[in-house]
């Protein structure tokens, strides 16, 4: 009941003219009646079924869900998508964390887009026979586009970078890199790999 009458508040109606709101519930005619009011008169009527409304609750909650987690979020860094960093809190065994060091992120970016097609041609050629095996269902298309950025570390010595387009010419267009950079004191300085 408490998130019906948060959400109930939450309505706007044009403050700059002065409208109050009404709610009439009908629990036999399972309806939901808003009314706007001015100075008493009303101005506005929508009604809606209780199936109707709860669609609408629905979509209210997601979206102050949404704007409270998500949106609130992203504007706090620049260039953060929708998929935010990812933090890995792994501790390592000792053997390999003298290695490569503890934990990681891997900063995720990227679009993705499938589109579907059908078309079909019909020759209605009076000559044609009479018994035709042409099937009237369309012919189907699907494309689709993938674009993925990944960045980031595995421990803290190893870089990760990966640049993939589907719609590159060549799959060696693809960068993959891994990168090891060891500290000033260790043999190792350096390892590199990828395209």
């Amino acid at each position: 009941m408490n998130i019906f009458l948060f959400l109930i508040s939450t309505f706007n109606f044009e403050p700059s003219l002065n409208l109050t709101q009404s709610l009439d519930i009908s629990w036999d005619r399972k309806l939901i009646t808003y009314y706007k009011l001015k100075d008493g008169v009303v101005v506005d009527v929508d009604v809606q079924s209780f199936s109707s409304f709860q669609d609408y609750l629905t979509q209210l909650t997601l979206k102050y869900y949404y704007t409270r987690e998500f949106a609130g979020s992203s504007t706090t860094s620049s260039g953060q998508g929708l998929v935010p960093v990812i933090k890995f809190p792994i501790k390592f065994p000792a053997p390999i964390a003298g290695i490569i060091g503890q934990g990681g992120n891997l900063d995720v970016s990227g679009s993705q887009r499938i589109e579907f097609s059908g078309d079909k041609l019909k020759n209605f050629d009076l000559k044609s026979k009479e018994y035709s095996n042409e099937s009237w269902f369309p012919n189907l298309g699907m494309e689709q586009q993938l674009k993925v950025n990944l960045k980031g570390t595995i421990g803290e010595k190893i870089n990760v970078f990966i640049d993939h387009d589907s719609e590159r010419e060549f799959d060696l267009d693809n960068t993959i890199k891994l990168e090891y950079k060891g500290n000033e004191d260790e043999i190792v300085q350096s390892i590199k790999a990828g395209n």
